[in-house]
């Protein structure tokens, strides 16, 4: 079952506010015990909704390398081959990609790093760069609007309400579907790239 509630919401925004928080400490807050928590945090994981636990550095305070704001205005068709590209690089911390063919990373590299960097990707992809320096940067995630909260299907894109199934597939990811039909179509999927069709 991929039901979600308010107090999945409020777990996910603790952890996003610092993931070291414990689970004693998130349960005292959502009224539940920490074992709840552990096993609501575990479901999340396992449905892909949490990836990994991760640190948030302040690079300010460490100086050791330039940031910079690196935009390519590229066709639709190209940008999320672009986005890819860019995103397999080290100095590369953030890559985002627009629905209009606008890919923007934040990229931590010296000006020559840079420039052997986005060097190959201007020649690889015809798209206009500009590249900006930047001052200070700030990362803070949001679960978004309230009331908008949901798993979204695998295979179809809809939001999952009750009813909702969460599939297990030989590689050993789960994937959270809608409905019986898309839970179907997500074996085969799977079936079909093991049989190398």
């Amino acid at each position: 079952m991929t039901q979600f509630d308010d107090i999945d919401r409020q777990i996910l925004a603790f952890l996003m506010e610092d993931a070291r928080r414990s689970f004693r400490d998130i349960a005292d807050e959502v009224g539940r015990s920490a074992p709840t928590v552990s096993n609501r945090v575990e479901r999340l994981e396992e449905l892909g909704v949490i990836r990994r636990f991760t640190v948030d550095v302040d690079r300010s305070t460490l100086g050791t390398t330039d940031e910079s704001l690196v935009v390519a205005e590229c066709s639709p068709a190209s940008a999320a081959e672009l986005a890819r590209d860019l995103s397999n690089h080290d100095a590369v911390e953030h890559v985002c990609r627009g629905v209009g063919g606008t890919v923007v990373g934040t990229v931590q590299s010296g000006s020559i790093e840079l420039d052997e960097l986005l060097g190959p990707l201007a020649e690889e992809y015809d798209a206009e760069w500009s590249v900006e320096p930047l001052a200070e940067s700030r990362w803070n995630p949001r679960l978004g609007v309230e009331g908008a909260f949901g798993l979204v299907c695998t295979v179809c894109g809809n939001t999952i309400s009750d009813g909702g199934e969460t599939v297990e597939v030989d590689s050993g990811d789960s994937h959270a579907v809608c409905c019986s039909s898309c839970a179907t179509e997500i074996s085969e999927q799977y079936e079909r790239l093991a049989e190398g069709e």
